[in-house]
């Protein structure tokens, strides 16, 4: 079986074609099989390397969850298969998401052939990140913050 995505990096508003090719163990197409695609989204850690000293990472509240979606049906004639992948607007400003993409095709026997995928959605456009100068403050004493703006190709938008 092989999986092609169309693209295994999109915005929040963008989706991507998830592509099933399932064939028989000599060359001829799975035609008519079973399949499931289980898609399993979660948070990425956004890091940058020229900007370590930087924490990205801002806590969410604890409410948020990402459903686990599942989708199941038959392959066409040619062994063939696929399906739209869209993260829901409400998932707006919540940083980098990692949707995990699943893909099982039934052989005759009902043995599954599966397959890993991921694709990163970037539900924003800057990340914000924040750099203090020490870890602990003394009482009455100036503490200084550095924020820096970068987009999610790691590139500088904005320091202050």
């Amino acid at each position: 079986m092989n999986v092609s995505i169309d693209k295994t990096a999109i915005d929040i508003d963008e989706s991507t074609a998830i592509n099933l090719q399932a064939t028989n163990f000599f060359g001829p197409p799975a035609a008519d099989r079973n399949y499931e695609i289980s898609i399993n989204a979660s948070r990425k850690y956004f890091y940058s390397r020229d900007f370590s000293e930087y924490n990205f990472n801002h806590k969410l509240p604890n409410s948020v969850y990402f459903d686990r979606k599942f989708y199941e049906g038959k392959t066409d004639f040619e062994g063939k298969a696929s399906y739209n992948y869209r993260l829901e607007q409400e998932y707006q400003d919540m940083g980098l998401i990692n949707a995990d993409v699943y893909s099982t095709v039934f052989d005759e026997t009902g043995r599954p052939v599966n397959r890993k995928n991921t694709i990163t959605v970037s539900t924003q456009d800057s990340y914000f990140g924040v750099a203090t100068d020490r870890y602990y403050a003394a009482t009455n004493s100036p503490y200084e913050y550095k924020i820096i703006a970068l987009d999610k190709d790691v590139k500088v938008q904005s320091i202050i």
